[in-house]
């Protein structure tokens, strides 16, 4: 490991366009620096990756910072901003031709930034590369999909703690996400075999969210529904829907195309080629209105984000605090609007079992039920939250649904 040298850290934050540390990262970058395996949670957009990535730039290439990331869109998202600063990063993923991959792999001693997905760990041509790098840390990003994932559609989560065992030196091993519960924290520790590992958790509350419940008479009302929320809103920014099938957003996309609104669907199951071109315009404009699964979440960076929609009960606390996290990022005022029907946390359940193929996990049945307590709840639904993440809460929001009923009332 290198000696952090005077002037080294100035030039990387030069590098990276950064004029200073928010007060919550100083603490955890300082941890980062001391080589500690560390875990932390902030909320999304407040600046998670670059503490990780300050490091690596700072170690100028004489070591190799391994990013598992989720999603090929967040990898080249990052990716390209870091190459448009000089620094030397790439993205190793099943896009690249055989030619672009083994070019890649020969190079990778002199990156400074590796990003993957976790599929690519137990490839062998990337075992062989790693051999002549020398791998200083190890990033899990998104890490609460370790804890909801590992087990269903994602078992390579399961294979990430594994793998950072078998490199030939122990590398540093960071974890960060916008959310994770306290037990969700204790499991992605000993599935990724940290080592006196130190936790910094920021509050998941955000004062320009405002959160609003309605409950709708019965599933078949909820387009309409949608679409009140939708001729109620100032149209400022964007809006962006969210539905728990990839039917439900084919449906409502037509619903609305059909009332003359300007909206896309958005679902795992489209082409990259789909899935990027409908994304760019979005972001763009071209459309105001995006009615997408929980595929258009991680990693979305679009600012003006002004209303956030969930057509239906999300599957879980957890998802609910992640998806309206995508909203407001450029710090302005967004509403976000949970309508949900009769007989949902069954609904949910259902998803759940089906996503699994097995029986739903006690985690995931728990994080339902919390989310069904938490709006039904007279208490501030923020503090629901943030008590569910194991905050201590001593004020209300004063402007979600239960804190404007209490008003109302008084």
């Amino acid at each position: 490991m290198i000696l952090y040298r005077k002037g080294l850290l100035a030039r990387a934050m030069r590098t990276l366009e950064i004029k200073e540390l928010h007060a919550w990262q100083a603490p955890v970058f300082k941890d980062i620096l001391a080589f500690r395996d560390v875990l932390y949670t902030a909320p999304t957009g407040q600046g998670k990756s670059v503490l990780f990535q300050l490091p690596a730039v700072m170690e100028g290439g004489e070591h190799l910072t391994i990013v598992v990331s989720p999603m090929l869109a967040l990898q080249y998202d990052q990716v390209k901003k870091l190459k448009s600063k000089g620094v030397a990063a790439c993205a190793l993923n099943s896009d690249l031709t055989p030619a672009a991959r083994r070019a890649m792999l020969e190079v990778l001693p002199h990156m400074m930034l590796l990003y993957l997905a976790p599929e690519q760990l137990s490839r062998g041509d990337l075992r062989e590369a790693l051999r002549h790098c020398d791998v200083s840390r190890v990033v899990l990003d998104e890490a609460h999909m370790l804890v909801q994932t590992r087990d269903s559609f994602r078992p390579s989560y399961g294979m990430i703690g594994d793998f950072i065992q078998a490199l030939p030196n122990r590398p540093q091993t960071i974890a960060c996400t916008a959310t994770a519960t306290k037990q969700e924290r204790q499991e992605i520790q000993q599935a990724l075999g940290m080592r006196n590992c130190v936790c910094h958790c920021t509050s998941v509350y955000r004062e320009n969210l405002y959160l609003t419940v309605r409950e709708v008479g019965h599933l078949d009302q909820m387009p309409a529904a949608v679409l009140s929320e939708l001729e109620d809103w100032n149209r400022k920014g964007l809006a962006l829907v969210f539905c728990q099938t990839v039917q439900e957003v084919q449906s409502l996309t037509k619903y609305l195309e059909s009332r003359d609104w300007r909206a896309c669907g958005y679902y795992a199951e489209m082409s990259k080629k789909e899935k990027e071109a409908c994304a760019n315009d979005y972001a763009d404009g071209k459309y105001n209105v995006m009615i997408a699964t929980s595929a258009f979440g991680l990693g979305v960076d679009i600012p003006n984000i002004r209303l956030v929609i969930h057509a239906g009960l999300p599957l879980g606390l957890s998802d609910y605090t992640q998806q309206i996290g995508r909203g407001g990022r450029n710090g302005k005022k967004t509403r976000c609007i949970l309508l949900y029907a009769p007989g949902d946390e069954k609904r949910a359940l259902r998803i759940l079992k089906g996503n699994a193929g097995e029986d739903v996990s006690p985690i995931k049945k728990h994080g339902v039920t919390a989310l069904v307590k938490a709006i039904q709840s007279s208490d501030c639904l923020w503090a629901s939250i943030a008590r569910y993440y194991g905050e201590r809460v001593e004020v209300s929001c004063g402007h979600c649904t239960q804190c404007r009923r209490k008003k109302n009332i008084a």
